[in-house]
């Protein structure tokens, strides 16, 4: 499914797939699924599909059928969605690891590097390059610097 929101894309096959859950049996008419994606950005969004009687059911005329949607969620939100999931023994999910979730979610503490590539004007980059020049540092260095101060302050 691909979905235009605020002007954001949102798309389930471009997107990376976390981990889903299934809600009741596929019969039931309360029947939901729900899976947890990561764009390639960075955002985080669920795509949920479900019954008549479901949070995605639909209304049609003077009842119900199935529906389907998808939820922008901020980095907060996507974390609460999925330490609920983990931590609740009734769901019945998919892909949802501690490990995993401590990897998608854990912000303090890593300093292992990861290779980013970004566009900038010619301005921001000229001035990223005084940057590092005046400070003697690279300038990954200045980037991370900026990016780390404005988490911490």
């Amino acid at each position: 499914m691909k979905k235009r929101i605020k002007g954001l894309e949102y798309n389930t096959e471009t997107a990376r797939q976390i981990a889903n859950i299934s809600e009741y049996s596929k019969r039931d008419y309360c029947h939901f699924e729900e899976t947890l994606y990561r764009k390639r950005t960075g955002e985080f969004f669920i795509y949920g599909s479900g019954n008549a009687e479901s949070k995605y059911g639909k209304a049609f005329e003077d009842s119900f059928t199935s529906g389907e949607g998808i939820k922008p969620l901020s980095f907060d939100e996507a974390k609460k969605w999925y330490k609920t999931i983990l931590d609740d023994p009734s769901t019945s999910y998919y892909g949802f690891t501690e490990k995993q979730y401590k990897e998608l979610f854990s912000t303090a503490g890593s300093s292992e590097k990861t290779v980013l590539s970004l566009s900038i004007s010619k301005k921001a980059k000229k001035a990223l390059l005084d940057m590092a020049t005046k400070e003697g540092k690279s300038q990954s260095e200045v980037v991370e610097n900026l990016i780390l101060g404005q988490i911490n302050s």
